[in-house]
Parts: C-alpha cells; sequence; structure tokens
C-alpha cells in the first residue's frame, strides 16, 4: 500500500518540478535584465523567493527526499560507565557513535533508504541524551518491562542478572520491535552495538535476500556455532507483527523453561547471553511462533569479528560492516591486530575516526599515543555538526 501511495505521488512530483522551474527562470528573468544566460543559473535555487513559489519549492523537495524508504539505524546504551568521566572503551565506543553518526551522513547520497537514527537509553545513561540529541539521534528513554523475579523459574532468574554482556537489561533491545517505542515512520531498524563498525553503505541489509517481504527479524551467527543470533546486529521490522511477537517473547521469558546443556525448551540458547536476546530470539524465530519470518543473514559481510575459518578469508573490501569483539578487537583497546583482516578493518577505522574528526570540526588525533587511548572529546570540546 505505501509502494502505491508513492507512485500515485509521481505525477504531482513532477508537475510540482515543473511548476518551480518554470517559477525560477520567470524569478530570474525578472532581475537579470536580458534574463538568464548562465545554465548554472536556472539549475540553483534563487537566492530569494516570493512565499508561495518557496512553500512550493519546499513541499516539492520533500516530496523527493520522501520517495525513499525510510529505515534506521539504532543502538541501545545502557552501561553507567558512559556517565562516568573517562574510561577508555566507554569513550572509544562513545567516539564510535560519532563514527556511524558521520558515517551514515557519508552514504546518504548513495543509499536507497533514508536512514534516521534512533538511540535508547536508560536511566543510568540518560546524561547522554543532550549530546546524542546534538549529534541527530532520535532518544528514546525506557525502562525494563519486568523484573527478573517474575521469572517462574528462580534458577534462571537469578542467572539473567548476569549473563552476557549486561545480563537482564540486553532484553531492551526488543523495545525496537514496538512502533510505540520507535514512534518514528520508518520501514525497517538495524540495531547494532556501539562497537560495529560501519564500512560501507548498507542498504542490502533492508532489501531481500536479507529481509524478504514475509521477514520480522534478520540476523548473522555469533562467535561460536552455538552461538544461533549474536544480539550485536539485528534487523527488525516494527509493524503489528513484531508487536505481538515481543510480548509473546517475554511470555516465554516468564515461563523461564531454560535448560541446562540444551538451552530454551530444550532447544536452543546454550551460549553465552542465551538467557536472554542470543537464546531467546532463535528459539522464537526457529522453533516457536515467529518460526519462518527470521532470515539469516551472512555474519562475514555483516557481522564480521574476524574469529572463524568462515570468514578470515574475507576480503577486507567485501566486508560491508565489522564487530570490534571476538577475534578482533576495539581499537580504542589499542591491542596489536593478529589477523591481516583484523588489521585492515581497524586501519580503516581510524581513517574513518579522521572523517569523522573532521566533519565535526574536531583536532585531529594521533592514534594510540603511548600505546593509550586518546578521546576524540566529544563532551569537552566544542563541535557542531555541519550545516
Amino acid at each position: 500500500m505505501k509502494q502505491q501511495r508513492r507512485s500515485a505521488r509521481s505525477p504531482m512530483v513532477f508537475a510540482g518540478f515543473s511548476v518551480v522551474a518554470c517559477l525560477m527562470i520567470l524569478h530570474l528573468m525578472a532581475h537579470s535584465g536580458d534574463g538568464p544566460s548562465n545554465p548554472a543559473q536556472l539549475a540553483a535555487k534563487p537566492k530569494t523567493l516570493s512565499s508561495s513559489a518557496q512553500d512550493l519549492f519546499d513541499k516539492v523537495t520533500n516530496q523527493q527526499a520522501a520517495k525513499k524508504p525510510r529505515t534506521a539505524v539504532a543502538v541501545y546504551i545502557h552501561q553507567g560507565s558512559y556517565d562516568r568521566g573517562f574510561h577508555a572503551n566507554a569513550e572509544g565506543m562513545l567516539d564510535n557513535i560519532a563514527v556511524i553518526t558521520s558515517q551514515v551522513h557519508r552514504f546518504a547520497p548513495v543509499m536507497k533508504h533514508d536512514v534516521q537514527l534512533i538511540a535508547l537509553l536508560t536511566n543510568t545513561s540518560k546524561t547522554l541524551a543532550p549530546l546524542l540529541t546534538k549529534l541527530g539521534w532520535h532518544v528514546r528513554i525506557v525502562e525494563l518491562p519486568m523484573q527478573p523475579w517474575e521469572i517462574r523459574n528462580p534458577q534462571i532468574a537469578k542467572e539473567v542478572w548476569s549473563d552476557g554482556a549486561i545480563g537482564i537489561w540486553e532484553m531492551l533491545k526488543l523495545e525496537f520491535w514496538r512502533p510505540s517505542v520507535v514512534d518514528l515512520d520508518v520501514d525497517s531498524i538495524l540495531i547494532i552495538d556501539t562497537d560495529i563498525h560501519l564500512r560501507k553503505p548498507f542498504d542490502s541489509v533492508f532489501e531481500p535476500p536479507n529481509m524478504p517481504a514475509n521477514a520480522t527479524l534478520g540476523y548473522t551467527h555469533g562467535a561460536w556455532t552455538i552461538e544461533k543470533v549474536n544480539g550485536g546486529y539485528l534487523v527488525v521490522r516494527p509493524d503489528e507483527r513484531s508487536e505481538r511477537d515481543y510480548h509473546n517473547i517475554y511470555d516465554i521469558f516468564r515461563e523461564g523453561d531454560f535448560r541446562s546443556g540444551t538451552g530454551w525448551k530444550g532447544k536452543v540458547g546454550w551460549t553465552y547471553g542465551g538467557r536472554t536476546i542470543q537464546g531467546l530470539l532463535p528459539y522464537y524465530y526457529l522453533y516457536g511462533e515467529g518460526k519462518g519470518r527470521g532470515n539469516y543473514m551472512s555474519r562475514c559481510l555483516y557481522n564480521n569479528m574476524v574469529n572463524s575459518d568462515e570468514c578470515k578469508p574475507t576480503k577486507p573490501e567485501a566486508v560491508i560492516s565489522n564487530h570490534f569483539t571476538g577475534g578482533c578487537m576495539k581499537p580504542w583497546a589499542c591491542a596489536r591486530a593478529a589477523h591481516p583482516l583484523c588489521k585492515a578493518l581497524t586501519d580503516q577505522w581510524w581513517e574513518d575516526v579522521a572523517v569523522a574528526e573532521k566533519w565535526l570540526g574536531l583536532p585531529h588525533r594521533r592514534r594510540c599515543p603511548g600505546g593509550s587511548y586518546e578521546a576524540m572529546g566529544l563532551r569537552t570540546t566544542q563541535w557542531k555538526l555541519p550545516g
């Protein structure tokens, strides 16, 4: 239905441009004696237009922008360390958010999607809201919809506090399944951890074969064979189906039927973070009510961690995005890259950092001076988005 409405607008868009072009020509002729002689004058927007012509110009421009399907890149930040002054890992993650922002803007002219930016925060990280808003992110502040003691399996209720990187708080990534929380008109959302590097335009994650028309979830495998879904790189379509999935997944979580050695209902999830996102999502979309609506994407191309025999031989130029974890540590850890692919990915991250610094008007930094990471200075240096 959305596509039909866009197609129906097309004649109006072309007609609108014709009207605007005529108004621009008449305006230039009225202010240049013999009329315009330079073709560039006709291609440029006049410095001044009558209010009606300006309104029409803006309307047509907005209609053209609206022709691109709207999608989003989203991050979720819970850790309180982001709020506690200088800490190498936290500051590096924050700097990478600036790099993600820069890359999205940099890719925009060649991408087929109009990409929005969404940041999900909690009470532990909400002091970052002004900075992220300044960077152009739509900020949403949420809290857990349930508490661990609601899980009917007492052992799992205890274990979810510490399973995975941030325990039960990992469940908040499911909030992107809810259109009311997203609160933006977007077709799909790429949800990434803040140690993901967007290396190249990423239209393909939103399109078939990665996201077929019937898919709700796009996912990659994780670091180990038993990690069927990695929570650091997910694509979701927020709609009525995903909203239902959200509630169904929480019902399974509350039930707490997670079994030692096998995982959820004895099927899947016996892995790092398996008691939350990295176990519940593969169970639901491979065995549960969402079966058939989860679609695998190549981890070597989209979530490369340089830690599997499958992904290590991948050419750097083929990698669309990589995850600084597993076999390729975070650049802000200032560790030596042991594998050639990791070295190439790390080197490009530093190149993209330099682009982001220039874009934001920040001073260029040296790479790990003295073996220590020097923060970009987003919280302490004056900067602004271009335009």
